[in-house]
Protein backbone atom coordinates (compact mmCIF):
# COMPACT_ATOMS: atom_id res chain seq x y z
CA UNK A 1 0.00 0.00 0.00
CA UNK A 2 2.84 2.56 0.90
CA UNK A 3 4.63 1.63 -2.12
CA UNK A 4 1.42 2.73 -4.11
CA UNK A 5 1.15 5.97 -2.11
CA UNK A 6 5.14 6.98 -3.23
CA UNK A 7 4.72 5.51 -6.72
CA UNK A 8 1.27 7.86 -6.95
CA UNK A 9 3.51 11.06 -5.17
CA UNK A 10 6.01 10.29 -7.66
CA UNK A 11 3.86 10.76 -10.48
CA UNK A 12 1.87 13.65 -9.64
CA UNK A 13 5.11 14.99 -9.09
CA UNK A 14 6.21 14.32 -12.75
CA UNK A 15 2.42 15.93 -13.91
CA UNK A 16 3.37 18.87 -11.98
CA UNK A 17 7.23 19.34 -12.88
CA UNK A 18 6.16 19.12 -17.01
CA UNK A 19 8.41 21.75 -18.48
CA UNK A 20 11.40 20.31 -16.57
CA UNK A 21 10.87 16.52 -17.10
CA UNK A 22 10.86 17.70 -20.61
CA UNK A 23 14.27 19.93 -20.10
CA UNK A 24 15.53 16.88 -18.41
CA UNK A 25 14.10 14.70 -21.43
CA UNK A 26 15.55 17.12 -23.79
CA UNK A 27 19.15 18.20 -22.61
CA UNK A 28 21.32 15.93 -24.11
CA UNK A 29 19.57 16.09 -27.89
CA UNK A 30 20.25 19.86 -28.32
CA UNK A 31 24.28 19.50 -28.47
CA UNK A 32 23.43 17.12 -31.38
CA UNK A 33 21.11 19.35 -32.94
CA UNK A 34 23.01 22.21 -32.65
CA UNK A 35 26.20 20.42 -34.33
CA UNK A 36 23.68 18.91 -36.94
CA UNK A 37 22.13 22.13 -37.43
CA UNK A 38 26.13 23.69 -38.01
CA UNK A 39 26.88 21.05 -40.28
CA UNK A 40 24.59 20.92 -42.60
CA UNK A 41 24.91 24.76 -43.20
CA UNK A 42 28.41 24.09 -43.23
CA UNK A 43 28.17 21.81 -46.23
CA UNK A 44 25.81 23.27 -47.68
CA UNK A 45 27.91 26.74 -47.93
CA UNK A 46 30.90 25.02 -48.93
CA UNK A 47 28.90 23.21 -51.98
CA UNK A 48 27.06 26.44 -53.26
CA UNK A 49 30.50 28.25 -53.20
CA UNK A 50 32.47 25.87 -54.54
CA UNK A 51 34.85 25.03 -51.41
CA UNK A 52 34.01 21.29 -50.84
CA UNK A 53 37.14 19.38 -50.73
CA UNK A 54 37.13 15.23 -50.54
CA UNK A 55 37.33 15.27 -46.73
CA UNK A 56 34.39 18.01 -45.68
CA UNK A 57 31.54 16.03 -46.31
CA UNK A 58 32.83 13.07 -44.69
CA UNK A 59 33.83 15.16 -41.86
CA UNK A 60 30.84 16.48 -41.39
CA UNK A 61 28.42 14.50 -41.68
CA UNK A 62 29.99 11.91 -39.13
CA UNK A 63 30.76 14.77 -36.50
CA UNK A 64 26.91 14.88 -35.54
CA UNK A 65 27.06 11.48 -34.42
CA UNK A 66 29.64 12.04 -32.32
CA UNK A 67 26.94 13.62 -29.94
CA UNK A 68 24.34 11.41 -30.90
CA UNK A 69 26.14 8.47 -28.87
CA UNK A 70 26.79 10.98 -26.36
CA UNK A 71 23.19 11.85 -25.58
CA UNK A 72 22.51 8.48 -26.52
CA UNK A 73 24.01 7.09 -23.33
CA UNK A 74 23.43 10.02 -21.42
CA UNK A 75 19.74 9.21 -21.66
CA UNK A 76 21.11 5.41 -21.10
CA UNK A 77 22.51 6.25 -17.59
CA UNK A 78 19.38 8.82 -16.72
CA UNK A 79 17.32 5.16 -17.23
CA UNK A 80 19.93 2.97 -14.97
CA UNK A 81 20.20 5.84 -11.57
CA UNK A 82 16.16 6.12 -12.29
CA UNK A 83 15.94 2.09 -12.31
CA UNK A 84 18.33 2.18 -9.39
CA UNK A 85 17.34 4.72 -7.09
CA UNK A 86 13.62 3.07 -7.42
CA UNK A 87 15.38 -0.30 -6.30
CA UNK A 88 16.91 1.43 -3.76
CA UNK A 89 13.51 2.56 -2.23
CA UNK A 90 11.57 -0.48 -2.55
CA UNK A 91 14.35 -2.19 -0.61
CA UNK A 92 14.30 0.37 2.15
CA UNK A 93 10.31 0.35 2.72
CA UNK A 94 10.79 -3.62 2.49
CA UNK A 95 13.60 -3.07 5.23
CA UNK A 96 11.34 -0.79 7.28
CA UNK A 97 7.82 -3.63 6.64
CA UNK A 98 10.64 -6.50 8.41
CA UNK A 99 11.05 -3.74 11.23
CA UNK A 100 7.71 -3.21 11.98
Amino acid sequence: MKEEVNRQRREDCYMRNDRATFRQAAGPWVPFAFCAFLCAMVLFIRTKIGLAEAGYPAFYSFLPMTFFFVAAQMVEMRREIKRLAERVEQLENEKGHERA
